[in-house]
């Protein structure tokens, strides 16, 4: 009676997660009464009865059933037993890591909040998301085979909570992809930084190079750069093409850069941008000025070399009289008394250009000085030479 009782409640057990508890409560008493049978079983066995009991086959079929009852029982409590603490230390870890996922949001969270930084902010946000990517790498595989784990109790009908389940993996793959875009928007933004950095080191490093270029060709210009300058068709310093286009990268980059930083950084960024056009204005200004001195040097040169051309004319002048016949000889005298008053007239004009040519011949460059020094030089002789034919022929 005992083993029927106990092999129909075995057999009509529902089993369900739910009523597993309730199950493992009801196997246990089962096999408490079934031990507490076991004396008489024991005793029933014995050679105390043997010569009494005559229906020996039916006792061995017992003693079968009750062997094979107990066994059931037992394997079914152990599983039960293992089923519940699957559980128990499965649901355990599932709570692991969602604190473990509600902690890298959390600091996610932190991260986007302090993202629009300056340069080494950036880069201790890189790193922290590098660490956050790096621990969760090597955590990788306990959470593969918690899955894994987890899709077998579902399939057992053994999880009853699988939409908390589902949900831890989906919070885990929406966080590391965030995570993911979150490192590569970063990367990003730190590469342009770097980028921004070059463009400023190199913007100024070149327009250095050319200004102190164009300060040493316009120490001592030629007439022809002399000429382009007063044309308005000589490029300056600034007026270049590749600075013009590190220029335009560095504005771009530059507001780019304001975008995703802080208020602080933001001032920085707009005072780099108005010191580098300050500094382009101071050379622009001075340019300007050294090219405002050149073009009246230029008209100083010109109004030398054309006073030097008159001078020119007023010698050959003389040479034509020398040629001249003396026929009315008394207007012949006049003449040539005219032009000695000429010269001596004149002759301070040389020496005030040959004083104004030793002035100016530093700014100048060395050919068009010496062509103008060799032009008066040859003046002066043809001067004094006219001087002597004049005298000669009064």
């Amino acid at each position: 009676q005992t083993i029927n009782q106990a092999q129909i409640a075995f057999k009509t057990q529902v089993l369900t997660d739910e009523n597993e508890a309730q199950n493992l409560k009801q196997l246990n008493d089962l096999h408490q009464l079934l031990l507490a049978k076991h004396n008489l079983i024991e005793r029933i066995n014995s050679n105390e009865f043997i010569t009494y009991f005559k229906r020996a086959k039916h006792l061995h079929e017992v003693m079968t059933e009750y062997s094979h009852t107990i066994e059931l029982i037992k394997n079914r409590i152990k599983q039960l037993e293992i089923n519940q603490y699957n559980k128990f230390n499965f649901d355990k870890r599932c709570q692991k890591w969602n604190d473990y996922i509600q902690a890298v949001e959390q600091n996610l969270t932190v991260i986007q909040h302090n993202s629009r930084t300056n340069y080494q902010g950036l880069l201790e946000i890189d790193t922290n998301l590098y660490n956050i990517i790096n621990d969760f790498n090597q955590r990788q595989q306990e959470l593969i085979q918690l899955t894994n784990e987890g899709k077998q109790l579902i399939e057992q009908n053994l999880l009853v909570d699988q939409h908390t389940f589902a949900k831890l993996e989906q919070r885990w793959q929406t966080i590391m992809r965030t995570i993911l875009n979150k490192q590569q928007e970063i990367k990003d933004i730190i590469k342009l930084w770097l980028s921004y950095q070059n463009y400023l080191e190199t913007y100024y490093r070149l327009l250095k190079s050319k200004y102190e270029l164009e300060q040493e060709n316009l120490q001592a210009p030629t007439l022809g750069v002399l000429n382009q300058i007063k044309q308005g068709t000589y490029l300056n310093a600034t007026n270049n093409e590749e600075l013009k286009n590190l220029l335009e990268k560095l504005y771009e980059t530059n507001r780019r850069l304001i975008s995703y930083s802080d208020i602080k950084t933001q001032a920085i960024l707009e005072k780099e941008w108005h010191d580098l056009q300050k500094s382009v204005n101071e050379i622009d200004i001075d340019i300007n000025q050294r090219s405002e001195a050149l073009i009246a040097l230029l008209v100083w040169y010109n109004d030398l070399d054309r006073t030097l051309d008159n001078l020119s004319v007023l010698i050959k002048s003389i040479r034509a009289l020398q040629q001249q016949p003396a026929d009315e000889l008394g207007q012949f005298i006049s003449q040539c008394q005219n032009k000695d008053h000429e010269l001596t007239q004149h002759r301070h004009e040389l020496q005030r250009i040959r004083k104004t040519v030793t002035e100016i011949s530093p700014s100048l460059h060395p050919d068009d000085s010496n062509q103008l020094m060799q032009k008066l030089s040859l003046l002066e002789i043809q001067w004094t030479d006219a001087e002597r034919v004049i005298r000669n022929l009064i």
